[in-house]
């Protein structure tokens, strides 16, 4: 995440106003920045953005009415939502309070998810563009599923925990610290967030717009595996014998080596983890002027993109360098580790794969356009 500022105040991702200023703010996903808004008419904004000119903006129908988002709507855009709040399908019942509070902390985590994929020039489109494999998303308050849920994929085969043909399900409970650090003990993982949920399932979302019928399957096979054994069970196999003993040789996490589908998107949400945390070390100084990063910074294009330029070496290094680095301070204050993960030379492999990937797909960008109707459920 870079950072923003207001009149040489800083401001933070999620703000919708500046302490310092008490100007109103709105994110503008065209030029992925946090703004000073002022009013033009009764419902549309100003910027002082140099990249925008005169161009007036509305508030996003979820910022102006449920203050559960920040950002903002190109006037000539018939749609009330952005581009993130476009992509919901369904979202928690609101009659229940505490459902409104899962609900910000859920969006804040996605918005957080789109930002790196603008950043990153990647495909975003929706159930409109592409019925049968768009992105959406599905936040269900049931306390009749699962928590983990399952869902099947086109064809009937077996696939991803929370994704169906681009449609993303959570949990909403999961913004519920208590009941994700419960859930992280039961299924013995050492890590689990709310972004690393989205990121993982969005990946497979990735995995059909990118890999799947694409001239690149054939080193996914030889990379991750050949995905069409059986999924149930071999997710029924790891669940009931556990990984392999030396899982970490070959594998990002022990769920990696459940099957390859799984294997890739804990290898691309680890990706996605990675650029974001290391784009916000860069504009926080924490890796110095000097910084390998530093030397790809350029005005016209976010760090994500100018990182695409450099080798996967180069960028893995770096990140070894700062986790433990930030290891070392959580231990520190008697934090668990920051990133308790290790990468071996066999997934450097797998996250070089999808770095190449995400690459070739800059200059192919296809963000839709287009709006999702909204249920309740």
């Amino acid at each position: 995440m870079k950072r923003f500022s207001c009149n040489d105040n800083e401001v933070f991702f999620e703000n919708t106003v500046c302490l310092a200023t008490e100007e109103k703010l709105g994110f503008i996903p065209e030029v992925l920045d946090l703004c000073a808004i002022t009013p033009a008419t009764d419902k549309l904004y100003r910027t002082q953005h140099r990249k925008l000119g005169d161009r007036r903006f509305r508030k996003c129908a979820n910022y102006q009415h449920q203050q559960v988002c920040n950002w903002m709507v190109a006037e000539a855009d018939p749609e009330p939502f952005c581009l993130a709040c476009r992509l919901n399908k369904v979202i928690p019942d609101l009659s229940k309070p505490e459902n409104r509070t899962y609900w910000r902390e859920i969006e804040q985590n996605k918005r957080r998810l789109i930002y790196t994929l603008l950043a990153l020039g990647l495909p975003l489109v929706d159930r409109n563009q592409d019925p049968e494999f768009g992105l959406a998303f599905a936040f269900l308050a049931d306390a009749t599923q699962p928590a983990e849920f399952y869902d099947e994929s086109a064809g009937g085969n077996p696939i991803m925990t929370g994704h169906n043909r681009g449609l993303i399900t959570i949990n909403i409970a999961e913004a519920d610290p208590r009941y994700r650090e419960q859930m992280r003990m039961n299924m013995n993982e050492s890590y689990r967030t709310l972004i690393g949920h989205f990121r993982h399932e969005v990946g497979h979302y990735y995995w059909y717009r990118l890999i799947f019928n694409n001239y690149c399957h054939a080193e996914f096979v030889q990379l991750f595996g050949d995905e069409t054994i059986d999924y149930q069970n071999t997710l029924q196999q790891y669940y009931t014998n556990g990984p392999a003993f030396n899982w970490w040789e070959s594998f990002i996490s022990a769920y990696a080596s459940s099957h390859p589908w799984e294997d890739w998107a804990e290898c691309w949400a680890h990706y996605l983890h990675i650029i974001d945390t290391l784009e916000t070390a860069q504009n926080s100084r924490l890796l110095g002027a000097g910084s390998l990063l530093g030397s790809v910074v350029r005005r016209d294009r976010p760090l994500p993109a100018s990182m695409l330029e450099l080798p996967i070496k180069a960028i893995l290094d770096t990140w070894v360098d700062l986790s433990i680095a930030m290891n070392n301070i959580n231990r520190s204050i008697g934090l668990g580790d920051f990133y308790p993960f290790v990468i071996s030379p066999r997934v450097m492999k797998k996250l070089e794969f999808i770095h190449r990937i995400v690459s070739e797909q800059r200059s192919a960008n296809a963000t839709a356009s287009t709006v999702l109707p909204i249920e309740t459920g």
